[in-house]
């Protein structure tokens, strides 16, 4: 959760789904993604929480529901990357093992003055260098204490925007404080357009609104949003003359059902989304089922 938000939200989340993994002889029977889906505005990702169900029940099988103290058996574990294992692995285990967030990158990208864009692949190789470099000659025992401070530096004195060197420990050894670029540190690379999509999505009822089954459908589990329950729909293409058209257009492709759509403003919804790569306009409309054969369930 806290690498997908700030620590007070995670807070936050953590409460809201406490007891979802705490039982281990129950990771069999039960759903976290269902419950993380319903924690509300959040920037929780579902996959997180299906990864997280899912090495807990390796855990059990094969580690006797205990993190091994290993990197490559740790990699095994669904959802778990480079991060995660520097993390544990300093951490809770005091390995001298590195960790490169945003917070780190940001601490030693100015510590060395580092002109390249701080995503490249040679930056990224050089950064993870330094890192590793930084935690192995921490004193012994003192692997975690080492990453958890330089992350805590970023966050707080080495910030994105007007950074506290006057405050820094690290000043007289800062390259960027001493050449004065350290507001041009990281390089970040160009900032993309966000696309924008007009997404029809359909309210469908069996029969009448509100007195007759209503149909939703779940996302592949692969993919953005893998495995969510929604309305049923889709993006607008040129070809659609028009959200109702599209709407249908899309249920028909999608589950081989045809629907009639209310009409404009009845009982539909209009809301923009902006999500990680792109921002949807999602406009709900009520409609209703024309094709006979299974009833909705």
């Amino acid at each position: 959760m806290l690498q997908q938000t700030r620590r007070r939200n995670g807070d936050r989340l953590l409460y809201a789904l406490d007891g979802e993994l705490s039982q281990r002889s129950s990771a069999g029977r039960r759903r976290p993604a269902d419950r993380a889906q319903g924690v509300g505005r959040t920037r929780l990702l579902c996959a997180r929480a299906r990864n997280a169900h899912a090495a807990a029940q390796q855990l059990v099988a094969e580690h006797g529901g205990q993190l091994p103290a290993d990197r490559r058996q740790l990699l095994r574990l669904p959802g778990i990357g480079e991060y995660t294992v520097g993390a544990i692995l300093s951490m809770a285990f005091n390995q001298p093992e590195p960790i490169l967030d945003g917070n780190v990158k940001r601490v030693l990208a100015r510590l060395c003055d580092i002109g390249d864009p701080v995503d490249a692949p040679a930056t990224l190789r050089e950064l993870w260098r330094l890192a590793r470099l930084l935690v192995e000659t921490a004193p012994p025992d003192a692997a975690g204490a080492c990453n958890e401070a330089l992350m805590e530096l970023g966050a707080t004195v080495c910030t994105p925007q007007s950074p506290r060197c006057l405050l820094c420990p690290l000043v007289d050894l800062c390259l960027a404080a001493a050449r004065g670029t350290q507001a041009d540190r990281p390089v970040m690379p160009p900032r993309k357009t966000t696309p924008h999509y007009d997404v029809a999505a359909g309210v469908i009822w069996q029969g009448e609104p509100f007195a007759s089954p209503l149909l939703i459908a779940q996302r592949p589990h692969k993919g953005l949003l893998g495995g969510l329950w929604e309305f049923p729909g889709g993006k607008q293409e040129a070809t659609d003359v028009d959200l109702p058209a599209c709407l249908r257009r899309e249920i028909m492709e999608e589950l081989g059902i045809a629907i009639e759509v209310g009409r404009a403003g009845d009982g539909g919804a209009s809301r923009l989304h902006p999500l990680s790569n792109y921002a949807a306009r999602v406009s709900h409309q009520t409609c209703r089922r024309r094709t006979a054969g299974a009833r909705l369930r």
